[in-house]
């Protein structure tokens, strides 16, 4: 899992951003790999062997662990979570790709398509 920054910690007080659902409210988390804190959420996936995403979630930053997004640009937790399942989709459309069209590793993201 890896923590996703919604603001810096000094605006996290007055920051509206992701505040229109109530279930879903951003918290203060501890990220140990860097030794910080951040305001936001934590992005929890499971992967397979072969490193595919095959189950994402989304919790409040609260929940321990490690890892980071460092922009956001979204002002609601729909638009939040959007963003991020869009790049995780991306990600694993160009994972499959690569095994199963091109034979190249998975994880060599940064290679043309065509």
């Amino acid at each position: 899992s890896m923590p996703l920054e919604i603001c810096k910690n000094a605006r996290a007080t007055r920051s509206k951003i992701c505040r229109d659902v109530e279930y879903a409210q951003p918290t203060k988390g501890y990220c140990a790999a860097q030794k910080s804190y951040c305001f936001g959420y934590k992005l929890h996936g499971i992967c397979s062997l072969s490193g595919v995403f095959q189950s994402i979630d989304i919790t409040p930053a609260s929940i321990h662990d490690e890892f980071r997004i460092r922009e956001n640009f979204a002002k609601t937790f729909v638009g939040f979570k959007t963003r991020i399942i869009s790049k995780i989709t991306a990600i694993t459309l160009i994972q499959h790709l690569n095994k199963f069209v091109f034979n190249r590793p998975i994880n060599n993201l940064k290679v043309n398509l065509a």
